[in-house]
């Protein structure tokens, strides 16, 4: 079995979420939420001010993967992260 490498939106650079959040409430003036799921790395990835800067924007559920707090199970689906990290 191959497990193929998951892309979340948040990996999108942070200029580029900012135009497509932009973009979708200029297009559904009665969009009040707008949500994306991410995972740990790409999380990690974006500074304080660009993850403010996407709530700010309309971006206000992000739903993250913690399939399990169990480091060897973590590691064989490749998470890429332990269980403290994501913590």
């Amino acid at each position: 079995m191959t497990l193929k490498k998951c892309f979340y939106a948040v990996a999108i650079e942070t200029d580029k979420l900012l135009e497509i959040l932009k973009d979708l409430y200029q297009a559904f003036p009665s969009l009040r939420h707008v949500g994306t799921y991410v995972g740990p790395q790409s999380t990690l990835a974006k500074s304080m001010s660009e993850l403010t800067a996407l709530r700010a924007a309309g971006l206000t559920k992000a739903y993250l993967g913690v399939e399990t707090g169990d480091d060897r199970l973590l590691a064989e689906i490749k998470k890429g992260m332990t269980a403290a990290q994501m913590l």
